[in-house]
C-alpha cells in the first residue's frame, strides 16, 4: 500500500484548481526533503557507529593474537583527541 499522506494527496490532486494542485505538491517535495535530511543524518551517525564498532573489533582481534601467542593481552595508552 501508499503511505495516507500519498492517498491524501492523490485525493486532493484531483482537484481542479492548478494553484491547490501545485501547493499540494510543492508542500509534499517538502516533507520529502526534510525526510531526505534526517535520513542523511541517520546514515552519518550509523557509520560513526559502524566505524567504532570495527575500531573494537581490531583491538578484540589484536588480543586474540597475543592470547594465540602467549602474551599477555597489552593496552595501548588512552590519548585524548586533539
Amino acid at each position: 500500500g501508499q503511505p495516507l499522506g500519498l492517498l491524501a494527496e492523490r485525493r486532493d490532486l484531483a482537484s481542479s484548481d492548478p494553484a491547490e494542485r501545485r501547493a499540494i505538491v510543492v508542500d509534499a517535495i517538502g516533507r520529502v526533503d526534510g525526510q531526505i535530511t534526517t535520513l542523511r543524518e541517520k546514515a552519518e551517525r550509523l557509520a560513526l557507529m559502524i566505524q567504532e564498532a570495527e575500531g573494537r573489533r581490531q583491538h578484540l582481534e589484536a588480543h586474540l593474537a597475543d592470547l594465540d601467542a602467549g602474551r599477555e593481552p597489552g593496552h595501548p595508552p588512552i590519548t585524548a583527541d586533539p
